[in-house]
């Protein structure tokens, strides 16, 4: 790292307060509700952001399609609102929608500048992300051992279900947000943490480090039912591992082979699995079942946690899935209890297209995963169309289009699969 140099902008503020900031709300959204409080940060560092830059047209002109995208999901929405009505949600509703797509839009604007930002951001925050991740992990212990440590009352009165808040600080019924932020932290350590201890045993004991949290954390997952926790964390570690690979610069036949290693390193880490009791017992029957009834909805009647697809599946069925859907002021788009759904909104993927239609649905996933696979640090680009089916993926096991500190976590973790091999050296 010696000798190189490094590109110090004239005002990085703005950006570094705006990254700090969300950094701040993907870890304590959930617990400390004070919605008020996080929608004018959001709006206030969004203006400075945009106001301080002196390249906005500049960044605009470059990325025209996106800006045609958002115009398009603007457009999508109006007509939805004037055609369907607007509802006693339509205001909830939008602010659920919107807020996650300004936060996406500053961070993918942040991404587009050619500066240090981004590394320094990531960076930086080594030693509070691994204290969230350690006291995350010492407040679920707690849970999920039916202590109740720190779970709010207002919690368990909205969802009785004890085990789906189990989950750490992030908030009530928020399991699938301590998925994303176990994958964030994951990658994070093994790309920038391994960095850090590269010398010897050092390095030795922070992968020890690394992988003994993340089994503790999925041995935890077998006790609040995070199933999802045994679904996407392989997914992406794979992703990781293929992107840092970079299998684009290598023969054909290295390519195989070092799929192989880790397909065979995957499979050695199920057969391992299985000789842990409660663990192969959960992935045994718990996710196994889950999967199966996802994706044999039809015969279950769409009952729990199958009502993901059921949903999308009525409104198909019943027609107005195909034109504007229900109307955005319909029911809250969060919410359960609706069209004879007890999990209305357990999952984006039924939720929008029940009260935006399937065309909606496809405008705002497009949207997510254009920007998404398009911000730039030091990495190769992901490409749209994966990025594109990972997010459909989270939209229908997650709520991954309303629940801001998830779609935080979201960001973070394809920031971090952009910066894959980024060292500290202007762009």
């Amino acid at each position: 790292m010696n000798g190189i140099h490094l590109y110090i902008k004239r005002n990085p503020l703005p950006e570094e307060l705006y990254l700090q900031f969300m950094l701040l709300l993907g870890l304590l959204f959930g617990y400390f509700e004070v919605t008020a409080f996080w929608n004018a940060g959001v709006i206030l560092l969004t203006g400075w952001l945009l106001l301080a830059s002196n390249r906005i047209q500049k960044i605009i002109r470059q990325n025209a399609m996106a800006v045609l995208l958002l115009f398009c999901l603007i457009c999508f929405i109006a007509l939805n609102i004037i055609y369907m009505g607007t509802g006693a949600y339509l205001s909830y509703n939008l602010i659920q929608i919107v807020r996650p797509i300004i936060i996406l839009c500053g961070i993918f604007y942040i991404s587009q500048e050619k500066n240090d930002i981004i590394y320094n951001f990531l960076s930086g925050n080594f030693g509070l992300l691994n204290l969230m991740w350690i006291v995350n992990l010492f407040v679920l212990g707690l849970q999920v051992a039916g202590t109740g440590f720190m779970i709010k009352a207002s919690w368990m009165a909205t969802n009785s279900f004890y085990t789906d808040n189990c989950t750490g600080l992030f908030g009530g019924s928020a399991t699938h947000v301590v998925m994303l932020f176990t994958i964030f932290i994951t990658i994070y350590n093994l790309e920038f943490g391994i960095k850090r201890f590269s010398i010897g045993w050092k390095k030795k004991g922070f992968c020890a480090y690394v992988f003994g949290t993340l089994g503790l954390m999925l041995l935890f997952s077998t006790l609040n039912d995070n199933t999802a926790m045994f679904i996407f964390v392989p997914i992406f570690l794979v992703w990781y591992y293929l992107h840092k690979l970079r299998i684009v610069d290598t023969t054909l036949f290295n390519k195989i082979f070092d799929i192989l290693k880790y397909v065979i390193l995957a499979i050695l880490l199920l057969f391992v699995l299985q000789f842990i009791p409660g663990v192969s017992d959960f992935i045994n029957t718990t996710v196994m079942d889950k999967i199966d009834g996802v994706i044999n909805f039809e015969d279950t009647n769409g009952l729990g946690s199958v009502e993901r697809l059921a949903i999308a599946s009525d409104a198909l069925n019943r027609g107005f899935g195909w034109k504007l859907g229900q109307g955005l002021g319909a029911w809250n788009i969060m919410g359960g209890r609706y069209a004879g759904f007890l999990h209305f909104g357990l999952s984006s993927v039924g939720s929008f297209i029940y009260l935006m239609g399937i065309w909606g649905y496809l405008i705002i996933t497009v949207v997510y995963a254009y920007l998404m696979s398009h911000m730039r640090s030091e990495g190769a680009k992901l490409s749209f169309i994966i990025t594109f089916a990972m997010v459909n993926l989270l939209c229908f096991y997650t709520m991954f289009l309303t629940a801001t500190h998830a779609i935080v976590w979201s960001i973070f973790i394809f920031l971090m699969l952009n910066s894959v091999g980024m060292e500290k050296h202007g762009q």
